[in-house]
């Protein structure tokens, strides 16, 4: 048990974007445990997100995105006197993660606050191609933070575990091989491969392997769902809609394969460490390639907006051959 009387140091670090650029730091935020082993670090950002860092020896707490940050600091003249919550006192470092628009925050902050403040743009701008979590470690090393790349791993907590397994054998998917995650949705409806060819990969792995098949569908996937359950009704998939991110997790850590487009969801899997084949059609994998040793990122092309479409009753078309090849080699 630690000493109560030399409380251990807090790093806190505020991040507000989404899922992916969260996870995107964990490399991170793995170095700067290495940097400081005793600090513990303290996160404003979304709950569902720091969640997932639960069973991390640097986990501190946890305090919603929203409100930690007081409006005032936006005001050209209130900022001056903004009310911080006490957690801003007790820090021994501040990083706030963010775009051009929150640089400004850092600096007002780094005024009111007795201890240093950092400003770390959270993806790199227009032109540079750089992977994102190496932008973040290249800026925290000319402020003098000597952080090291760290091959993320994420544990899942070993109830949801105990959960997803009692699930999965309720489905009677006991004596099968594990199951494939599949997530046809982004945050970007543009990122997304088209619906015919996940139709074409679907078809073709329940008809030529015997794993049980997953769709996931999250809140922001509403728009997907006729799509999956014509896939539950015709091909006998399964759908799972809304799990948590955590139970998310300790799915991908029992399943054999996850399969998806950019996006949070992905990087997840990614971190967690089944091996996931990640579909980019417009954006770079050179920058937004989730991180983890078993990804597998599979370039492609399409149009928007005819990628959302999918004509059920064409003739099938095979398996785009770029991303067969590379289920197979995993799968066989």
């Amino acid at each position: 048990m630690a000493d109560q009387r030399h409380p251990r140091e807090r790093l806190l670090i505020i991040h507000q974007g989404a899922l992916g650029d969260f996870i995107l730091t964990l490399p991170v935020l793995e170095g700067l445990h290495l940097l400081w082993p005793d600090v513990l670090f303290d996160f404003c950002s979304r709950p569902e997100y720091t969640v997932l860092l639960a069973n991390k020896s640097y986990f501190g707490k946890a305090y919603s995105a929203d409100g930690s940050v007081p409006s005032s600091l936006y005001h050209e003249e209130l900022w001056r006197t903004s009310k911080l919550a006490p957690y801003f006192e007790n820090a021994r470092r501040i990083l706030l993660f963010g775009q051009d628009s929150s640089r400004i925050i850092a600096d007002r902050l780094s005024q009111l606050v007795s201890c240093p403040v950092h400003w770390i743009r959270s993806f790199p701008p227009s032109g540079l191609t750089r992977p994102v979590t190496l932008f973040l470690i290249d800026q925290l090393q000319r402020v003098g933070l000597n952080v090291e790349y760290v091959t993320p791993r994420l544990r899942p907590l070993s109830s949801e575990k105990k959960a997803v397994r009692s699930w999965i054998t309720e489905q009677g998917w006991s004596q099968r091989p594990a199951p494939i995650i599949i997530h046809t949705g982004s945050g970007g409806r543009g990122k997304i491969w088209p619906l015919s060819r996940w139709w074409s990969l679907l078809d073709w792995l329940c008809s030529a392997y015997d794993h049980p098949i997953i769709i996931i569908l999250g809140q922001a996937d509403s728009y997907l769902k006729p799509f999956a359950i014509e896939a539950e009704q015709k091909l006998g998939v399964s759908v799972l809609e809304n799990i948590t991110l955590q139970r998310l997790a300790a799915l991908a850590s029992e399943c054999q394969l996850y399969v998806g487009n950019d996006s949070g969801a992905s990087h997840l899997a990614g971190v967690v460490g089944i091996p996931a084949v990640v579909i980019f059609g417009p954006t770079l994998p050179e920058i937004w390639a989730p991180q983890g040793a078993k990804v597998h990122v599979v370039r492609s092309q399409w149009q928007e907006p005819e990628n959302l479409l999918w004509p059920p009753d064409a003739a099938m078309q095979p398996v785009e051959k770029n991303v067969r090849v590379v289920i197979e080699n995993l799968l066989n």
